[in-house]
């Protein structure tokens, strides 16, 4: 989930022309007028753009990320076509590139109030409300938009779920997405998002009908399979969906379909049919090793049913390749303490700490794993550190480490900052 302004703006540069105000930029015309205008910078003489190769240099500059420049753009192109409304547009880009959205905001009010249905205009004013966490204002702005154009309505309305589900109306969101799907069924976009938002409302038993109405009427949809499998999964309706069937359906559509893969380890799992489980998550991960849940979902259930070496490696590479995930971190600290490995399981923690920046969890976790290798002093330090910013951790502490209540001098350190008048009583 997510806020896009799908076709239309990406990253704070306009992307889709749906007025006239913006155009692609040519790459036969770049180098010429990149050129000229920087010839002119350099020279500091003043050379005439017409407002199209304005608005070719300032996009160019945008999507660079140089927002130096694309600032000389626009008021170079200000002094020469003042007034103008694509030049302004780019001069609230450039605003929002800086950290400037109330700036943008009130040039995209000027533009708004002289052109009321300019969606372009619309659209990039509600991604300066984002900016400004103004929900109602992004809504606002969103349904505008719907209004004044007849193209691409499916993407503003997807968006606009997004927004409602910032806010979880997810009834709100399912009306918008269920709107979307009405302009174009084939949108899987809207239609994976309105499982989810089926599923956050629990609406699931409505979830059943939509999506057995929907794949009625567009039978070789694989995210239609998908969602209607995963509403009778969470039913616990297994029987009225053998839900192997959608699962299957759905992948016979698409063999790699990941969802599905783990869709069918889920069920495998509740079957206790484990060997059956892993092969489904394995086969998941082949097609998409860059899903942390997945492999979340895999390496808990190798530990489940005591596949610590390949929970391990799993763990490992997860550790490797999600480096900020302090789970996978404690997660194979934890497998190295269950072998008495407690130096190696002291040593990931550690790497973790040097890689993973404002974490006070893998402190605790530390603490755990030196007062396990005897380190006792050094463990009161790091418990003292953690404590001292955050009093209350300690009952995160206690639940991976319950034996250090009965430890004297770490159930001594754990009142003594219990006791502490907190920051706002001082």
């Amino acid at each position: 989930m997510g806020f896009s302004i799908s076709k239309f703006v990406r990253d704070g540069t306009i992307k889709r022309s749906m007025t006239g105000y913006s155009s692609e930029f040519h790459p036969e015309s770049e180098s010429g007028l990149v050129e000229k205008f920087e010839d002119m910078l350099q020279t500091r003489t003043s050379s005439f753009f017409d407002v199209e190769e304005i608005e070719e240099l300032a996009d160019y500059y945008l999507e660079k990320g140089n927002h130096a420049k694309a600032r000389k753009v626009v008021k170079h192109g200000l002094g020469i076509h003042p007034g103008s409304p694509a030049i302004m547009l780019r001069k609230a880009q450039a605003m929002l590139m800086i950290k400037e959205p109330k700036r943008a905001l009130e040039i995209l009010n000027y533009l708004e109030a002289a052109q009321p249905m300019n969606t372009e205009v619309l659209l990039f004013k509600a991604m300066v409300h984002r900016n400004l966490s103004d929900h109602e204002g992004t809504k606002s702005c969103l349904i505008k938009a719907i209004d004044t154009t007849p193209d691409h309505k499916e993407e503003i309305f997807l968006d606009l779920a997004f927004e409602q589900e910032m806010v979880e109306d997810y009834d709100g969101a399912i009306e918008s997405l269920i709107q979307s799907l009405e302009i174009n069924p084939n949108h899987e976009a809207s239609l994976f998002e309105l499982g989810y938002c089926f599923d956050m409302a629990q609406e699931l038993e409505t979830g059943v009908e939509f999506f057995q109405k929907y794949l009625e009427e567009n039978p070789y949809s694989f995210v239609g399979w998908y969602n209607l499998a995963l509403c009778f999964e969470k039913l616990s309706l297994f029987e009225k969906a053998e839900a192997y069937v959608n699962y299957k359906k759905a992948l016979e559509l698409d063999p790699n379909y990941v969802d599905a893969l783990m869709g069918m380890g889920a069920l495998k799992e509740l079957e206790q049919d484990f060997t059956s489980s892993i092969a489904f998550y394995k086969e998941a991960l082949s097609h998409d090793d860059t899903n942390l849940d997945n492999w979340h979902i895999m390496a808990e259930l190798l530990i489940k049913i005591g596949k610590i070496d390949d929970a391990e490696q799993a763990y490992a590479f997860m550790s490797r390749t999600f480096i900020h995930d302090e789970e996978s971190w404690a997660a194979l600290a934890e497998i190295k303490s269950s072998r008495r490995q407690y130096a190696e399981a002291v040593e990931v923690i550690e790497e973790a700490l040097s890689l993973v920046s404002g974490t006070n969890d893998l402190q605790w976790h530390l603490a755990k794993h030196l007062v396990k290798m005897g380190k006792s002093s050094r463990a009161l330090d790091v418990l003292a550190e953690a404590l001292s910013k955050d009093p209350s951790g300690s009952k995160f502490f206690l639940s991976i480490f319950p034996d250090a209540a009965q430890i004297a001098n770490i159930a001594a350190l754990i009142d003594i900052y219990a006791q502490a008048p907190s920051k706002d009583e001082l």
